[in-house]
């Protein structure tokens, strides 16, 4: 007899979540169900009936309004029998997957490596409870005849081929740790197997509570309901068209872009929710797809007519956001925005945020006017440069061309001191609204088409799609020029937050990898994963250090007689901060002599004061650094720790 639903079977129908106060409902129903003794069945459910996005979005809703984290990690298996039978399992598998490619995640190497341990874990928990077993049984015979107790008993060594031994040996090296020979060796090893994937389920749950990606979630969900599902032909069917690149990112949206025929001089931008809108005609509703692709054409010609640029909001003192035009009901929001041009200029581009359709765009009119406003903080400069229209010679009155400036002067603060901040939540939406957006152009597609003419023929085991086109060819060779020019521009233009700066230590990190001579072993893991985190935490208390003590030192030529021996004293210590921060960074950076010794155990202790001097500091930092101290304390001085245990 099947057990009944704890929820409702149309809870999270994607016909019926169609806005956000319709999947705010849902969310909430579900939580008002969600307790510490169901939890587990309603997670089953959604890994029985939902897809793996509903999984994320549960995840990272429910675990910031319920004590969801707490009662995963406290109810987490203990034993090996069974393990990937649990819904602890399932979740790590389902998350780490998912997350793996997506944009949310700055630390790709690191989920990488999370990602490969969730899979093998299961596989060497198995092995280990069946020799763990073997002995019990074996025990259980000889129990009478003075045997080795059973946790000095060695390990069964069971018959297998070659290609079985080599895959348990595989298991193991995953995981970075020695099969073991004794029963209490075994018993030890699935503990800390089962403690990593604890971790490591924390670290995905705590992820997914931050605001911004939360929010990215919800409106990826509205987005794989509607609004193309609305536009589908009268005879429902829909032509399922093929994938040559089935995993989602941002970059490869080009290949839906045929040619570069139809294009114009505007460079079009689009954002990662436009990009899943893509996504979803492409392979599901052709016609809407095409009518979708013909509107930006147009738009890329700079054909500005009544219906391809309605004000949907923003006054004159603030930057508009327009709607075009694709059918009946649906419309593509965006801005005129300015951009880095080719050749040290900027240049007039268009922003897509999205496609929606009227009931949406009514629905979400206060999201938009706070996206406008808050663009204001470009500048004046940049609303005058976003405003204006040069007409194209020789055209209609309605036909536009980009303008071009020289470089956007700094903002004064005294222009942008009169507008409000946002709440959390409303931040959250609009960082989800305003980053990651991939830029095309009629340019680019040309020189695509010149390149692909001159390619000679590509391996066919090195593309998804089995005899590649030239079309396929050179829309590949399009996404590797653009991406290359992605990474040039991140590298040259200072970014908020950590990303930036891990990318750039990152990429210091593989460039030095040579000097861990021919055989790194474990220090290379190191090298490459939890050390970066450190560097960052050192970096970034290196530059508040200066900072801080040039506010020191201002303050104290103002301070009162009762307040100087304090702010001499804070002085003190943020001097000493800066000194010790600067002697570990000469000790740890990549191209230090240092790390050619692959000193493990020298490499703990200079962690550990690194852990120590983050930890006491006398000032705030500008970026939380909680979670890469984590992640460095965790895979240097922890995992390190009990590898010496083990020895």
């Amino acid at each position: 007899m099947s057990r009944k639903r704890i929820y409702r079977s149309d809870l999270f129908s994607p016909e019926k979540l169609t806005s956000t106060d319709a999947l705010e409902r849902a969310l909430q129903e579900l939580q008002s169900i969600l307790t510490k003794d169901n939890f587990k069945h309603v997670f089953q459910e959604l890994f029985d009936n939902e897809s793996p996005h509903v999984l994320l979005l549960v995840s990272s809703s429910l675990s910031k309004t319920t004590s969801l984290i707490s009662w995963f990690l406290e109810s987490f298996p203990s034993e090996a029998k069974d393990y990937d039978a649990t819904v602890h399992y399932k979740t790590i598998s389902c998350l780490s997957t998912e997350l793996l490619s997506s944009p949310f995640v700055t630390d790709k190497e690191l989920c990488a490596r999370y990602h490969e341990e969730a899979q093998i874990a299961p596989k060497a928990l198995q092995y280990l409870d069946s020799s763990l077993h073997s002995i019990d049984i074996r025990t259980q015979h000889h129990n009478k005849r003075g045997k080795a107790k059973p946790s000095q008993r060695k390990l069964p060594q069971v018959k297998r081929d070659d290609g079985a031994s080599t895959l348990v040996k595989k298991y193991f090296d995953v995981l970075n740790v020695n099969i073991p020979k004794t029963s209490s060796q075994a018993y030890i090893l699935v503990d800390r197997i089962l403690q990593s994937q604890q971790d490591t389920l924390k670290f995905y749950l705590k992820l997914l509570c931050r605001p911004e990606i939360s929010t990215s979630l919800k409106e990826c969900f509205i987005v794989s309901a509607s609004p193309i599902e609305m536009e589908k032909n009268a005879s429902g069917t829909v032509a399922e068209l093929p994938s040559a690149y089935p995993i989602v990112q941002p970059m490869k949206s080009a290949l839906y872009f045929d040619t570069a025929d139809g294009f114009g001089s505007w460079t079009i931008v689009i954002s990662t929710y436009a990009d899943n809108i893509l996504r979803r005609a492409h392979k599901k509703n052709p016609t809407a797809f095409n009518a979708i692709v013909e509107k930006i054409k147009e738009l890329s010609c700079g054909h500005f007519t009544d219906d391809n640029q309605k004000c949907l909001c923003g006054s004159a003192t603030e930057v508009p956001v327009f709607s075009a035009k694709i059918s009946r009901s649906l419309r593509l929001v965006y801005q005129i925005d300015i951009i880095p041009g080719d050749d040290q200029r900027e240049t007039q581009a268009i922003k897509i945020f999205g496609i929606y359709t009227q009931a949406q765009i009514d629905d979400r009119l206060c999201q938009w006017s706070s996206t406008s406003s808050q663009l204001r903080k470009k500048g004046k400069e940049y609303q005058k440069r976003c405003a204006v229209r040069e007409h194209a010679d020789k055209a209609p009155k309605d036909i536009f061309t980009p303008a071009f400036f020289p470089s956007l002067p700094e903002v004064p603060p005294s222009e942008i001191e009169d507008i409000p901040d946002l709440r959390p939540e409303e931040k959250a939406q609009n960082h989800a609204r305003l980053i990651t957006y991939l830029r095309i152009s009629g340019e680019c597609f040309e020189q695509a088409n010149e390149d692909a003419a001159a390619t000679d023929a590509i391996p066919t085991q090195e593309m998804t799609a089995p005899e590649p086109t030239e079309r396929e060819i050179a829309a590949a060779s399009l996404i590797q020029r653009v991406y290359k020019k992605v990474l040039r521009h991140r590298r040259g233009v200072a970014k908020r937050g950590t990303g930036g700066l891990h990318a750039q230590i990152y990429d210091s990190c593989t460039k030095e990898v040579s000097r861990l001579g021919d055989n790194p072993g474990l220090y290379l893991r190191l090298f490459l994963g939890p050390l970066p985190h450190i560097l960052v935490c050192l970096e970034t208390v290196r530059v508040d250090a200066l900072s801080q003590k040039k506010k020191t030192k201002d303050r104290l030529k103002d301070c009162s007689h009762n307040e100087y021996d304090a702010v001499d004293d804070l002085l003190t210590q943020t001097n000493k901060v800066n000194k010790a921060a600067v002697r570990l960074q000469r000790h740890l950076i990549p191209s230090s002599a240092f790390h050619e010794r692959r000193d493990s155990k020298q490499l703990r202790k200079l962690v550990a004061e690194a852990n120590a001097l983050v930890s006491s500091l006398p000032f705030g930092t500008s970026l939380d650094l909680s979670d890469d101290l984590y992640l460095a304390i965790k895979g240097i001085v922890t995992e390190c720790s009990s590898a010496g245990t083990r020895k």
